[in-house]
Formats: structure tokens, sequence, C-alpha cells
């Protein structure tokens, strides 16, 4: 079976990606199109009940859940033409990344503080911004 786009650069993100976890390499087909180039992935704050992740792609900004009875979802999603940027902001506890829109709109996700993390985060608001950019 050939691989697609959006797994071969998926997998290639997943080398690259310094954190302790690495997502599945199902990610892509349930998330993104198969024609898409993902640049890289954030696994955010781990809650009770799912497996969050920020996923860059060409095409835009992905936010998915896993979650054990649905399987991977999108929770949110903001289209390249739409990004304005990104931010990070470090909490307490937490750190988080702010995903804005040309429409006012966006979301935000948590992440945790590992130095591993927070610089990984850092590096996807650059990314993030540069997509911005790049209309």
């Amino acid at each position: 079976m050939a691989w697609t786009q959006a797994r071969q650069t998926f997998i290639d993100a997943r080398l690259r990606n310094p954190q302790s976890l690495p997502a599945p390499v199902s990610l892509p087909e349930r998330v993104v199109g198969s024609d898409e180039t993902v640049y890289e992935y954030l696994i955010c704050t781990e809650k009770a009940s799912y497996f969050p992740v920020l996923v860059v792609t060409n095409r835009g900004i992905v936010y998915t859940e896993y979650k054990t009875i649905r399987g991977w979802r999108v929770a949110e999603h903001v289209p390249a033409q739409a990004v304005a940027g990104a931010a990070y902001e470090k909490r307490w506890i937490t750190g988080r990344i702010h995903v804005y829109q040309h429409d006012g709109g966006g979301f935000s996700v948590k992440t945790r503080l590992g130095e591993e993390n927070v610089e990984w985060a850092m590096h996807l608001v650059d990314l993030m911004n540069r997509l911005s950019t790049a209309r």
C-alpha cells in the first residue's frame, strides 16, 4: 500500500518531534487531506478522556482529539488563508498556544511545561506565524 503525502510528511514530522509521547501514525488519515503536507505537530495537555494534538499543515491548523469511543475528531480548524498569527503564553502549571483568525475568531490549547514541550511549542508558534504571512 502506497503512503499518502499526509502520512509520509507526518512520519517525517514525528521523527523531528522531541516530545516524549509520539502521536499515532493513523492520525493523518483521520484529520487532514491525503494530499496535505504536515509540517509539525504538538501533543497538547492530555485530559482524562481524550488525547489532543495540534497539527500544522500547508493548508492550515488543525486541533484534533482522540476520544476512546469516537476515535479522532477535528475540534478546531483554521484554514491557512484565515490564520492571523499565534502566540505562546506561559501559565502557572501549563502553557497555552493561542491561534488567531482574521475574522477575530480562533482558539487556545493547553501545553505541558517541560523544557522540550516549551521549546517545541514556541517552534510551532513561529511556524504558524510564518504560515499567516505566507499568503
